[in-house]
């Protein structure tokens, strides 16, 4: 006896149904699988990471820090890394490109208790404090806006190097030039730099000082500079 219709259509129909399946499978179950695996993470030696909630249904808070050399740590759903240098770091004013983090001359020119104008040249050696709650305080207020760098682009501080260069001139060299503007103005141009007395010995030859105090100003240049980077 012939088969009905229904029948006849069937096995089709099941075949098209298991197709279905598997297309949504690998359309949703993909996805899935990469978010779970993604939602793991660990740090290096050198870094360490603020972890903020971005699932769908989540708040955009911070959710915990990881310390630096991590093993893999569960960090959510869709979570948000904020990895920031964990090691010494330095920041250098040169006028040598060759020694300075970024192309062109960069030196801070401050003026000294006598009205010359010095030119700068230093490093700054400093470590991001890896306290937590120093960290969750740190990327509130500088980890949710960008930074332009030297590349004209807008960046993250832990967007990449080029982003923490770019919170580093923007935010940290005021205050390095405002404090380098304090201590220089607080001494004479001679107590820094033993020929700017040489100079003004020249200029003014009636004011004069003996060879013999001359030699021992310029020996208390250098305690000087220590004063400075003390005060900095």
């Amino acid at each position: 006896m012939p088969s009905s219709p229904v029948s006849r259509r069937s096995p089709r129909l099941g075949r098209s149904g298991a197709i279905v399946i598997a297309v949504l499978a690998v359309v949703v179950g993909l996805p899935m699988l990469v978010t779970v695996f993604g939602s793991f993470e660990r740090t290096g030696g050198g870094e360490v990471a603020v972890v903020r909630n971005g699932g769908p249904f989540d708040n955009n808070r911070i959710r915990q820090v990881i310390d630096p050399a991590s093993s893999r740590i569960w960090i959510g759903l869709a979570s948000k890394v904020h990895k920031y240098p964990a090691q010494q770091r330095f920041y250098t004013i040169t006028a040598d490109q060759r020694r300075g983090e970024r192309s062109g001359v960069d030196v801070v020119t401050v003026p000294s208790s006598d009205g010359v104008n010095m030119g700068i040249e230093g490093t700054v050696y400093f470590r991001l404090n890896l306290d937590h709650a120093a960290l969750r305080q740190f990327d509130d207020k500088f980890g949710t806006r960008k930074f332009r760098s030297l590349d004209g682009e807008s960046r993250y501080a832990w967007e990449s190097d080029d982003g923490w260069s770019g919170f580093l001139d923007q935010i940290i060299r005021p205050v390095i030039d405002n404090d380098l503007r304090t201590q220089i103005n607080s001494f004479h141009c001679a107590e820094l730099v033993s020929s700017c007395a040489l100079v003004q010995n020249a200029q003014s030859p009636q004011q004069a000082q003996p060879a013999q105090s001359q030699q021992v100003r310029a020996q208390s240049n250098n305690a000087n500079i220590a004063k400075v980077q003390t005060a900095i």
